[in-house]
């Protein structure tokens, strides 16, 4: 076993030997967030104002550009715990995570304090295993720009990386399971913002740092490194930001736990990535404004939150339209085609339908919703024979192609269908499916592309949807407890369909007759003759 003693960061980075292509590929602000760490000095004004900038002490323009910047004071200090709170590409995983987990494995002294026989090793904690695999090979690709680094690597797979010094990187999920039975001098936790709920454990952030922190004890030197996106306002990575470097957003009788923490946070264009450019941070902007707040500014979001902005609802409905004429069939009229599309229920919300149409510009146009309400207070059901005869007739008036309709009941209501003479095509609501679904229909108020009709519950039951964020990444939108959103899903499925059904709405055109045809030979005649004539 091949033991390197504790070299100070300052020596290894100055050493072309060791470090010094490693630091020199870093950015300038990755650079201060590790030199921070290590309480290295900064004296330097733009790492002065970096510093700065890390600690939120600075306005950014819309896309995260820095404008102003307060000065926050700067006290060298080495820190037990790095929180690196970071927009996407910010180089977390590739740059940040890899350089300090290199160092500390090689150079951080950590073997001098573990006992014969003792399996050591270094766990890269990410939201799932295949994720864990995939960054951990950042550590590796940070060695390659060293040879003498490159040649302190044994073996690595997509599995482990051996260091011929006997300690050995490997790949977890978050699990309580994590750091029992092995000496772990340094821990990565990759995305903490995201780590989810599990059977093990009710919150697998705190049990995973509480499990690892015992396997870390005898070693004086012991690093966390933890990095993520952050996400919602709650979980492991919320209390770190809330508490600050230090805990000193903190009163002064609540900081002793974070003494040793260093919490760091920036948005991706602060971190200056080279290959993030403001053109593509304004085309990301504007294709999903609210995600880009958590994404690329680094911003905490509440987990619960409204998902419609009230004004695009009213900018959507057409006033006094309560419903809509079907179009005549003129000739060179243009010809819509309209689907239909309903939310089936019987005991507790109202079955809804609503016929859709696209017109020639493109836009989404609703025609017609019905509503059938049970009676809750006497105790009555909907009954679906009298709602599919009543369905069927606007089938015919509208000459619909298509009813679109979610899986509740929907055998029985396909078999009630076809007794009318139309078809129910099924949509599987899955929470992944309908979060696209209402996505489409966000991008269809914002870029003013939907005409809504007049009517209270369109409205209501729109500017009421609620986006609540999970532990694992996902969105669901659904009306508040006690609300309805049949409506609101009727119009979004129905908004779906027409996107994918008709893309492209023609005018009538006039049948051809054999004096159209006779008329037509007359003009190419008449046209190869005036040529021939010039």
């Amino acid at each position: 076993m091949s033991v390197i003693p504790y070299l100070p960061l300052s020596e290894v980075i100055d050493d072309a030997k060791l470090m010094k292509p490693c630091w020199e590929s870093l950015s300038r602000p990755q650079q201060v967030c590790i030199k921070a760490f290590y309480g290295l000095p900064l004296t330097e004004p733009e790492d002065l104002a970096i510093w700065s900038i890390l600690h939120d002490a600075v306005v950014y323009d819309a896309l995260g550009y820095p404008q102003s910047i307060t000065v926050y004071p700067y006290v060298p200090k080495e820190y037990s715990v790095f929180v690196g709170i970071l927009g996407r590409r910010a180089g977390k995983s590739a740059a940040i995570t890899a350089f300090m987990a290199l160092y500390e494995i090689l150079f951080g002294g950590h073997l001098e304090h573990i006992t014969a026989g003792q399996d050591v090793i270094v766990p890269y904690i990410a939201q799932d295993l295949a994720t864990a695999k995939a960054n951990m090979g950042h550590i590796e690709l940070m060695a390659a720009k060293s040879k003498s680094l490159k040649a302190q690597i044994k073996n690595a797979t997509r599995d482990k990386i051996e260091f011929a010094n006997g300690i050995t990187v490997l790949p977890e999920p978050p699990a309580i399971k994590t750091g029992r039975g092995f000496a772990m001098p340094i821990v990565i936790g990759d995305e903490v913002g995201f780590w989810y709920r599990t059977s093990e454990a009710a919150n697998p952030d705190y049990e995973v740092q509480r499990a690892v922190s015992y396997a870390q004890l005898q070693f004086p030197r012991a690093k966390q490194i933890l990095i993520s996106t952050p996400y919602t306002e709650e979980g492991l990575l919320w209390d770190y930001w809330k508490a600050g470097t230090g805990g000193h957003k903190l009163p002064l009788d609540e900081r002793s736990q974070f003494e040793e923490t260093l919490v760091l946070q920036a948005s991706t264009a602060a971190m200056e990535n080279p290959r993030i450019t403001r053109k593509r941070l304004t085309k990301i902007q504007q294709e999903d404004p609210e995600a880009f707040i958590r994404e690329s500014l680094a911003r905490f979001v509440s987990a619960i939150s409204g998902f419609i902005p009230p004004e695009l609802v009213v900018e959507a409905i057409q006033k006094n339209v309560k419903e809509r004429k079907k179009a005549d069939n003129e000739v060179g009229a243009v010809q819509p085609m309209y689907i239909g599309a309903m939310d089936p229920a019987f005991r507790h919300d109202s079955f809804a339908f609503t016929i859709f149409h696209m017109d020639a510009t493109g836009a989404i146009i609703q025609d017609v919703l019905r509503l059938w309400t049970p009676d809750k207070k006497l105790k009555i059901t909907l009954d679906p024979l009298v709602i599919i005869a009543e369905i069927s007739q606007l089938v015919k008036d509208w000459a619909l192609t298509f009813v679109f309709s979610d899986q509740y009941q929907l055998e029985a209501l396909q078999q009630l269908a076809q007794q009318h003479g139309f078809s129910i095509i099924g949509n599987d609501f899955t929470g992944k499916s309908k979060a696209k679904m209402y996505g489409s229909l966000l991008q269809l108020l914002r870029t003013k592309k939907l005409f809504l009709l007049d009517l209270p519950v369109v409205y209501q039951q729109l500017t009421q949807l609620q986006k609540k964020l999970n532990a694992m990444g996902g969105v669901a939108i659904a009306a508040p407890a006690g609300k309805h959103d049949d409506v609101a899903s009727v119009i979004a499925l129905g908004c779906s369909a027409a996107l994918q059904a008709y893309p492209s709405p023609k005018p009538i055109e006039k049948k051809k007759t054999i004096f159209d045809e006779g008329l037509a030979c007359i003009a190419r005649k008449t046209a190869q003759a005036d040529e021939v004539w010039v």
